[in-house]
This record gives C-alpha cells, structure tokens and sequence, in this order.
C-alpha cells in the first residue's frame, strides 16, 4: 500500500499551470487544490461523511485548547462536489 504522504507528493508536485485546480483520481482518493479527498463512506446511515477531505500537509489539529495553533485544513462532506466547495471555501478563509 502507497503511503498518502508520498502520494500526495507525487500527485501535488508542480504542474503545467500551479494556479489551476489539479483533480486527479486514484480509486477512491482525488487531488483538489493542495488538498485530498478520499471517498471512504462509513458503515451508518447518515450521507454525511462520505468524503473525508484534509490538506497535504496537514499535522492534525490538537484535541486541547492551548496546544497551539489548530490545523483546521480537513473535513468531511456528503458529495465529491460539496468537499471540493468546502476545500474552496477553506482556501478563501485563510487567504483572506
């Protein structure tokens, strides 16, 4: 099995035109914008949390108030095209 670290390197490396989105698909797991999406839906009902999404560098973010800056780059969405707007909607806060 591919480590997702070395994947997303290779799959984040530098492209005809780094200012366009990048959507690639392996399987079950797409690059959009710096990010990864992996389509893993878990064993309830709910639609929700289908697609798991986090940046390519994310660390994780910390569990307790004051452990320093949280890493807030991941999420989950119902849709493919909910995640990547989440993703966009994520990039837009922390440029602006």
């Amino acid at each position: 099995m591919i480590c997702i670290e070395r994947f997303a390197r290779r799959m984040m490396g530098p492209g005809p035109d780094p200012s366009q989105p990048l959507e690639l698909k392996r399987g079950r797991l797409w690059a959009w914008r710096g990010y990864l999406i992996e389509h893993d839906p878990p064993p309830i009902p709910v639609r929700a949390f289908d697609y798991a999404w986090w940046h390519a560098d994310f660390d994780g973010a910390p569990n307790e108030v004051g452990e320093g800056p949280a890493d807030d780059r991941h999420g989950h969405s119902a849709t493919l095209e909910l995640a990547k707007a989440a993703i966009d909607d994520q990039i837009e806060e922390d440029e602006g």
